[in-house]
């Protein structure tokens, strides 16, 4: 991080003094610039310009006479705020102090300081010259006059500078744990497998990469200590709980890609997975002449199109009395609901009823799931209908299957941070988008896919116990209302 934000700054026509053990970060920021000059992105000129800008040193006593300081390690509590104790004594009370702090609360870190007036945080985004929005945090304590400073040096580099609320994780960081940690959950119920989760967050969500691709990448080791310190810093809140099996995961040295330990190459709780929690793994398909009449739900006349339309290709004939007849096979569509709850509600035969996750999509992949007691041979059928229309995974029965789940945690633990006025809604949303590289922020998200119905995903899995799953106080209203999630209190 610090190569970038000192090629970032170089570039900008600022001096950059980079304080490290060794000239690797300067090396690696003069390959930055290298590499824009062969991409046509810069001249050779200001490559070299900004290349001679930055210059090693190797103890922060070499830091006497700067004007702005930008900490960047990669450290715990105690270790930055001796850090800061060093820096005031080789600075002069008036340069300021920013931390690229991705989780500790800047207050915290600016406890024992002399100056703390001069402190803030300045958090951006890995790559730094790439991710074009920077998180800036006033501490309790930052003079006010240094919030627009530092606002204007972060636009002075190309950058969005958004305001935040000195809280844990602040903004993206807090908001970000959402999809990691409800992943994580859905493989510890044995809903599905990590490939699964991935597979369905890529292709009906729309994200780059699934939770534990992103979970190897970055390497558990680093990822479920900060889980860890925010469920911690907001007292334990369960909205932010990670699950047991990634710190067994950790203990056991299985951190990722780094360790040659990828979720998808070994078993999550050390036994077999259940045969519930299938893969995609294609089937062979019987011939569509030998299947049943398909009787599709029309509770929901959106849904009910929707699997119709996706079916109609494979020529399936259709049950379309208002009864499913006794040898029809029932597909359902529950928002929110398991596959048994909705059976039991509305009186089908659970040995004929398939749950489709029509709410998040049917374009790239079909999430399938059933009561349990399903016979084999349905199940069969089942999948074979929906991958000779496309893709098809199957989940054990799950309240929301797993698109509607994650989105739903996703857009309720936004809301949370809303409510607390930690950003703006849109200045929120803004963010998250950015820095994560989501399709919509949170916010936007919710009001596409229908507030309404996040909240009756969150409180048919509140129905199992786990507060995690309350709805805030932000979502709720506003959905009672028919409101956005951006309206303001």
């Amino acid at each position: 991080m610090g190569a970038g934000i000192a090629q970032l700054c170089a570039e900008a026509g600022f001096q950059v003094r980079l304080c490290a053990d060794d000239e690797k970060a300067v090396a690696i920021a003069h390959q930055m610039l290298a590499r824009k000059v062969g991409k046509g992105k810069i001249t050779q000129e200001a490559a070299n310009a900004a290349a001679d800008a930055i210059r090693h040193v190797a103890s922060l006593s070499a830091l006497t006479g700067c004007d702005l300081v930008i900490e960047t390690q990669l450290a715990d509590r105690e270790t930055t705020q001796d850090t800061l104790s060093k820096l005031e004594r080789v600075l002069a009370p008036e340069a300021v102090i920013a931390l690229n702090t991705s989780a500790h609360p800047v207050s915290v870190l600016a406890r024992h300081v002399e100056y703390p007036q001069r402190i803030a945080g300045l958090h951006f985004f890995e790559p730094a010259p790439l991710m074009r929005v920077v998180e800036v945090i006033p501490g309790l304590r930052t003079a006010p006059e240094l919030v627009p400073q530092l606002s204007g040096f972060v636009t002075g580099l190309g950058h969005q500078a958004v305001v935040v609320r000195d809280s844990p994780g602040f903004v993206v960081n807090h908001i970000g744990r959402a999809l990691l940690t409800e992943g994580a959950r859905i493989v510890a119920e044995n809903i599905a497998t990590p490939e699964v989760v991935d597979e369905v967050a890529r292709k009906q969500l729309g994200l780059r990469m699934g939770p534990f691709e992103l979970l190897d990448l970055i390497g558990l080791n680093i990822s479920l200590p900060v889980m860890e310190q925010l469920h911690s810093d907001f007292r334990h809140e369960p909205r932010l709980r990670p699950p047991a099996f990634l710190a067994i995961r950790v203990a056991a040295g299985l951190h990722g890609r780094t360790t040659g330990s990828s979720f998808y190459t070994s078993s999550i709780s050390g036994g077999e997975q259940s045969e519930s929690a299938a893969t995609s793994e294609k089937k062979s398909s019987p011939a569509s002449n030998s299947w049943p009449s398909v009787w599709i739900d029309h509770s929901d006349s959106d849904l009910y199109q929707k699997v119709l339309e996706y079916l109609q290709p494979t020529g399936v004939k259709l049950d379309r009395s208002d009864v499913p007849d006794s040898g029809s096979l029932c597909l359902i569509t529950p928002v929110g609901m398991d596959a048994t709850s909705y059976i039991v509600a509305h009186g089908l035969n659970p040995q004929r009823t398939i749950a489709v996750d029509a709410a998040s999509g049917l374009d790239s992949v079909a999430v399938l799931m059933a009561a349990p007691g399903l016979p084999a041979d349905v199940k069969e059928t089942a999948l074979s209908m929906f991958e000779l229309a496309g893709s098809a995974v199957w989940i054990a029965d799950s309240p929301g299957f797993i698109g509607q789940r994650m989105l739903a945690a996703l857009v309720n633990l936004a809301c949370d941070v809303a409510q607390q006025n930690v950003a703006a809604p849109r200045e929120l949303d803004r963010l998250v988008r950015t820095a994560l590289g989501y399709p919509y922020g949170p916010l936007e998200w919710g009001d596409r896919f229908g507030a309404c119905r996040i909240l009756n995903v969150l409180r048919a899995q509140l129905k199992d116990g786990d507060p995690r799953d309350r709805p805030t106080p932000w979502l709720r209203r506003r959905a009672e209302l028919g409101l956005s999630l951006f309206t303001p209190d």
